[in-house]
């Protein structure tokens, strides 16, 4: 009698990317994932981040054999700055159509962002460990013309302080990074105490 083992082949889950080109977003999901160690250029360098995530209407799918049709999604992650080099300050100036002002650069609550709609350019690209992703590489304001459609999705919002009880509503993948940030663990470390 033996019991035999083999190497099968590994499978890959192939997830359906969002379809590269232009496409109308409305912003959904603003989460705070904290500050995380980063090598920059070969340098070990503290980074806040948050993740800014859009559904998009117009690409309807359905995500599981007994589900009703849900919108694509995608997102985009950033530094937690309105520096002037900042990513983050360049998309949303392109997507409110105008630069901030002195004033608004002294505190702008990312959470207004909840519903409202940009037209987002969508590229796929392949990650360092060769899987494929659909990249958000351009946030602009839509023409004025063109209709905003309502958002489908629950607003999902979190950070450290109002909303760290919606920890438990994000998805895996957004929970594991901030599991890793230096404010989940104070947190975490504090409950102990």
């Amino acid at each position: 009698m033996s019991l035999i083992v083999k190497a099968e082949p590994e499978k890959k889950f192939e997830k359906e990317l969002l379809p590269e080109g232009s496409h109308i977003g409305l912003c959904y999901m603003v989460v705070h994932i904290g500050t995380n160690t980063e090598n920059i250029m070969g340098e070990e360098k503290e980074v806040n981040k948050i993740l800014v995530g859009w559904e998009i209407p117009d690409e309807m799918r359905k995500f599981g054999e007994d589900q009703v049709e849900q919108p694509m999604v995608t997102s985009k992650e950033y530094t937690f700055s309105l520096g002037e080099k900042a990513n983050l300050r360049k998309d949303l100036e392109t997507w409110r159509g105008t630069k901030f002002s002195d004033d608004e650069l002294k505190g702008f609550d990312l959470f207004n962002l909840i519903g409202a709609a940009a037209m987002l350019s969508v590229v796929h690209t392949t990650s360092k460990t060769g899987n494929k992703y659909a990249k958000v590489s351009g946030v602009i304001n839509l023409h004025k013309s063109t209709p905003k459609p309502k958002r489908i999705n629950d607003p999902v919002i979190f950070d450290y302080n109002d909303n760290y009880s919606h920890l438990s509503k994000l998805p895996e993948w957004i929970q594991a990074k901030i599991k890793t940030s230096k404010e989940y663990k104070v947190i975490e470390q504090n409950k102990s105490i």
